[in-house]
C-alpha cells in the first residue's frame, strides 16, 4: 500500500515531478514534496501527498474488439 498512517502520506511514483503536481491538481490532493531517486528507471520521481489518498475507480469495458458477441 502507497499509504503509511505513522505520517499520514501517501507515496506514489512518477516519471517527473510535474507528473505528480499534475496528479495534485486532477486529483484535488496536497503534494507535501517530491523525491527525486538517482537510480534511473522509468518512475524515478516519487510523488508524496498529504493524507490516505487513492485513485478512483473507474469501470473497465474489456469486450471492447471482442468479434465474439454470440
Amino acid at each position: 500500500m502507497p499509504y503509511n498512517p505513522e505520517e499520514n502520506e501517501t507515496n506514489y511514483w512518477a516519471a517527473t515531478k510535474r507528473d505528480c503536481e499534475r496528479m495534485e491538481t486532477n486529483q484535488g490532493w496536497r503534494l507535501k514534496r517530491t523525491e527525486e531517486h538517482g537510480r534511473g528507471g522509468v518512475l524515478p520521481v516519487n510523488c508524496v501527498f498529504e493524507g490516505d489518498v487513492t485513485f478512483p475507480n473507474v469501470g473497465m469495458d474489456y469486450s471492447a474488439g471482442d468479434d465474439n458477441d454470440d
